[in-house]
């Protein structure tokens, strides 16, 4: 778990890089209860604003990627990475309240206008286990929120990702908090863990590699492949992607290399 909490802001990662996914939750009490209409949250990001949705446990979640990575990976044969379809600005709801504030935005459905309700149709991988959103109550006497959401967000648009070009340092402000997001090349830092310096002859060796980077999307742990074949250093297919490592922002990271030494 690599999350941080400062306030009422709960960040996935302060340091990410590439196509990561960053998952932004507000818990804020005054607009905690989802059984109840409640006002849109939404938070500074750098000089936007990120708009976010209530959940089932009363939270507010937002998903932002960098937009430049994503356009350029999104559905790609060399990756397999799939954020979804890309709405740019043009994401609208059933409800005409709803609004992504002009914001560049990843649907997981196959349309940017009015998907409506049920499960998303596109095949975007970059989110497996998202949060549940509220939906609204319909009928007389029914108590609840008016909208999915909060917000008017069609049923089958969730979990929309945010698209923002990233700077360097990053900054996300709710209210009194702020909390910073570092984002580059290999920023996500790594770890080589290993049995230590001496080891016997014919001893199987376990190694941990600790990159965030490694994790792609936010809501799930994924599990990455590394053999001495093409299809090497893959997640979720048998996709090589060695020649898209550095644009996905692992720089020298994502190659596992083993050398003989006679010392």
């Amino acid at each position: 778990d690599q999350s941080t909490t400062v306030g009422m802001i709960t960040v996935s990662s302060t340091e990410i890089q590439g196509g990561q996914v960053l998952m932004v939750t507000i818990n804020d009490p005054a607009s905690a209860n989802p059984m109840v209409p409640q006002a849109g949250v939404t938070s500074d990001f750098n000089s936007s604003t990120l708009y976010f949705n209530q959940m089932t446990d009363g939270s507010w979640v937002a998903f932002v990627v960098d937009q430049s990575t994503a356009l350029d990976h999104d559905g790609s044969s060399s990756t397999s990475f799939d954020w979804g379809k890309s709405c740019l600005a043009t994401l609208t709801s059933t409800e005409g309240s709803f609004t992504a504030g002009g914001n560049n935005t990843w649907s997981p459905d196959t349309t940017c206008t009015s998907a409506q309700t049920g499960d998303p149709d596109a095949p975007a991988n970059a989110l497996a286990n998202a949060p549940t959103m509220i939906l609204d109550t319909d009928g007389a006497g029914s108590v609840g929120p008016l909208l999915n959401g909060q917000t008017g967000l069609d049923e089958a648009n969730w979990p929309i990702i945010h698209g923002f070009d990233f700077s360097a340092t990053n900054i996300i402000a709710y209210g009194d908090d702020t909390i910073l997001v570092t984002y580059g090349p290999e920023e996500a830092g790594s770890s080589l863990i290993g049995p230590g310096s001496f080891v016997t002859q014919g001893q199987q060796l376990e190694l941990t590699i600790d990159d965030n980077g490694l994790n792609i999307d936010p809501t799930t742990a994924e599990t990455w492949t590394f053999t001495t074949s093409t299809t090497a250093r893959t997640t979720g297919a048998t996709t090589d992607i060695d020649g898209s490592l550095g644009s996905l922002g692992f720089g020298d990271n994502g190659v596992l290399s083993v050398s003989d030494s006679d010392t």
